[in-house]
C-alpha cells in the first residue's frame, strides 16, 4: 500500500499540540477545536433510525475544507487517540481503563500468540480489480445521478462502488466513511483508512481522471499541512530547549 499521508499529518499534529504550537477549547459536547480555527476533532457516532445514540464510531479531524474519518479498529485511529491525548488525557485515562477491565477478566494463564495477517478473499477480490482495471480491461464510469456511485461491467455482470458519506447535526456531509463494493450476490463494505478503502480508491483512480485529481489533491492539500505543522514544531520554544 502507498505511504499514508494522513496518518502522518495526525502524528505531526499531536507533536504540535504537545510542543505547545498549537492550542485547543473544547466546544460542543465533546469536540474540540483549535483556536487559530484551523482544525476540528469530534466523535463520530452511531444512531439508531429512532435517533437514539449507539455509540461512538469513530475520530474526525477537519482541515479547513476537507475532513478525515478514523474508525475503530483502524490504525488511523490509534493515532487519532494520540492527537487526542495530546488535547485531553482524560479520554485516553478513560479508554485505558476500559482496557484494563477487559484485561483483568481473561485468565492469567492464557497463552500470548502473535497475531497473523491473514489475506482476505475480499482483499484478493480488490486486488484482481485493480490490475484488470489499471490493464484497461475493465473500465468504471461515475454515475450521473449520485455522484458517489460508480458501475462496471465483467463478463456481463455489473458491479457497483459506492462511497457512503455520514452527516453532522445540520445535514452536511463530513467526507466519505465507508465505501461498498457491490457485486452479484455480494455487498462488502470496507470502512476509511482500512486496505480495501484505499484499494477501492486507487481502482477508480485508473478509470477516472477527475477521481484521481481529486485524490491528488487532497494529498497535496495534505502534504501542505504537513509541511506547515513540521516548521511549527521546529519553531517550538520546547523544541529551542
Amino acid at each position: 500500500m502507498k505511504h499514508r499521508l494522513d496518518l502522518d499529518f495526525l502524528s505531526l499534529l499531536a507533536a504540535a499540540t504537545r510542543e505547545g504550537g498549537i492550542s485547543w477549547r473544547h466546544v460542543g459536547g465533546d469536540g474540540y477545536r483549535s483556536t487559530s480555527e484551523v482544525y476540528n476533532l469530534s466523535w463520530l457516532y452511531w444512531y439508531r433510525v429512532d435517533g437514539i445514540t449507539i455509540g461512538r464510531m469513530g475520530l474526525i479531524v477537519a482541515i479547513q475544507d476537507q475532513s478525515l474519518a478514523f474508525p475503530w479498529g483502524t490504525e488511523g485511529m490509534e493515532v487519532a487517540k494520540q492527537l487526542l491525548n495530546e488535547i485531553d488525557g482524560k479520554w485516553i485515562s478513560y479508554h485505558f481503563g476500559l482496557v484494563k477491565g477487559c484485561k483483568e477478566m481473561l485468565p492469567n494463564d492464557l497463552p500470548s500468540t502473535p497475531v497473523v495477517r491473514m489475506q482476505q478473499p475480499c482483499i484478493m477480490v480488490l486486488s484482481l480489480l485493480r490490475q484488470a482495471t489499471q490493464a484497461g480491461e475493465i473500465l468504471w464510469r461515475q454515475d450521473r445521478d449520485n455522484p458517489n456511485s460508480f458501475y462496471s461491467h465483467f463478463n456481463h455482470k455489473k458491479m457497483e462502488i459506492t462511497f457512503r458519506q455520514p452527516a453532522d447535526y445540520d445535514e452536511n456531509p463530513i467526507g466519505n466513511l465507508v465505501v461498498e463494493l457491490l457485486l452479484e450476490g455480494a455487498n462488502i463494505p470496507f470502512a476509511c483508512g482500512t486496505d480495501g478503502y484505499f484499494l477501492i480508491e486507487e481502482i477508480l483512480s485508473f478509470s477516472i481522471p477527475d477521481y484521481q485529481r481529486a485524490i491528488r489533491d487532497r494529498e497535496a492539500a495534505l502534504a501542505r499541512e504537513i509541511e506547515s505543522l513540521r516548521r511549527m514544531i521546529r519553531q517550538s520554544p520546547a523544541e529551542e530547549k
